[in-house]
């Protein structure tokens, strides 16, 4: 529960939001986990998504990730692959995307929303 103050006029006074999930990791090969998450935020809008997950690692360095979600009120699908590779300092992943050409899960009041429709990134990130 969020209490907004009474003079925005961006959002409602009260915002409700609940967030469920649950993760298992497989003995196959090198650990097959499957996480799965339900999410719901009452606002000025109601967004209910529902999402999966699954992640395997290809030994220490390198590892396979996949992701849907389903927008219940648009009925929209959003989907994800990496490919990530991991060194002492950096990280290298390539990730595949097809999402709706307006996405809701992303809305970040910006005209060039992050993963809408269809595409592909390649990121490196430096840690320190």
């Amino acid at each position: 529960l969020k209490h907004n103050d009474k003079d925005n006029v961006l959002f409602e006074e009260f915002e409700h939001y609940i967030n469920l999930g649950t993760d298992y990791t497989f003995s196959l090969g090198n650990g097959l986990n499957i996480t799965a998450e339900y999410f719901r935020h009452e606002g000025t809008k109601t967004s209910n998504f529902a999402a999966l997950a699954v992640n395997y690692p290809f030994g220490l360095m390198n590892r396979l990730v996949s992701a849907v979600y389903f927008n219940w009120e648009s009925k929209d699908w959003y989907r994800f692959i990496s490919i990530r590779r991991d060194y002492n300092y950096w990280s290298f992943q390539l990730i595949g995307f097809w999402n709706p050409d307006e996405a809701v899960i992303f809305s970040l009041d910006s005209e060039q929303a992050t993963f809408t429709g269809k595409g592909i990134q390649l990121m490196a990130t430096v840690n320190f």
